[in-house]
């Protein structure tokens, strides 16, 4: 009985290690992921920045800006945000 009980008890505590181990993994992994997918929108944003800062019209601009309507004004930084505007004005003062 004492056996039994040793190896239930083995048993018990092995199980607990991996569902131990296995929550801080997945926790890691989930918090990784989470950084990939914040770099693309972040990638993208400068992106869009550039296409902008490229474009040769006020019809252009907005041209570009539709093609990144996905983003949203969270997703540039507040230097981007200020390119972005030092050429609408550009073209608004034409």
């Amino acid at each position: 009985m004492k056996k039994v009980l040793f190896f239930a008890a083995v048993l018990a505590v092995a199980s607990m290690t991996f569902v131990a181990c296995g929550k801080k993994e997945n926790k890691e992994n989930k918090e990784t992921e989470a950084t990939e997918q914040a770099a693309p929108a972040c990638n993208r944003a400068e992106e869009a920045v550039r296409a902008i800062e490229a474009a040769t019209s006020l019809q252009e601009f907005y041209a570009i800006a539709s093609q990144y309507e996905d983003l949203d004004e969270k997703d540039f930084t507040a230097e981007q945000a200020a390119r972005v505007e030092a050429v609408y004005q550009k073209f608004a003062n034409k």
